[in-house]
Parts: C-alpha cells; sequence; structure tokens
C-alpha cells in the first residue's frame, strides 16, 4: 500500500513539475540498508518506467557526489528525490 501511495505521489509530482524534457533527471539520495529508500527507488523507478526520456540518478549519500548533491540542493534527509529544483525530503 505504502509503495502505491508512493507511486503515485512520484508520478503526481513528475507531471506537475514538467519534467517531461528531452533527457532529464529526477535525483534519489539513498542510504544503503535504508528500507524508505529502497521503496522510494521502486516506486520512482515504477513512476518513470514508462518514459524513456526521464532518467533516474541515485547517489549514496555518504559518496563525494552525494555530499556535492546534498549541499548543492540543501537536501536534509534521506532518502530525497529531486526533480528540477525541488527537493522532497
Amino acid at each position: 500500500m505504502m509503495i502505491n501511495k508512493c507511486f503515485a505521489f512520484v508520478l503526481g509530482l513528475v507531471l506537475l513539475i514538467g519534467i517531461s524534457s528531452a533527457a532529464a533527471q529526477v535525483i534519489l539520495i539513498e542510504s544503503p540498508g535504508c528500507a524508505k529508500c529502497a521503496a522510494a527507488e521502486r516506486a520512482i523507478s515504477g513512476a518513470i518506467a514508462e518514459n524513456e526520456d526521464i532518467q533516474l540518478v541515485s547517489y549514496k549519500y555518504f559518496s563525494a557526489e552525494g555530499k556535492q548533491i546534498i549541499r548543492k540542493y540543501r537536501a536534509k534527509d534521506v532518502p530525497s528525490i529531486i526533480i528540477g529544483n525541488k527537493v522532497i525530503n
């Protein structure tokens, strides 16, 4: 049930923000072993699976790239989902 709500939420955000432009990205900041992070990744993957123009990019919060993304977008928690310039913690 939680996955379905996450799926609907992420799909709604993707449509609302208008991320259907070519080569758009959804960024996921995650932590290994985090159940919420795994659920978020499944929900996002399901929401964007049918749109080949949207790419899911995942970063581990402790990696150099992950820390850079966290600073850039001011993400505060894991999982964090970044669509366009919007951060969902």
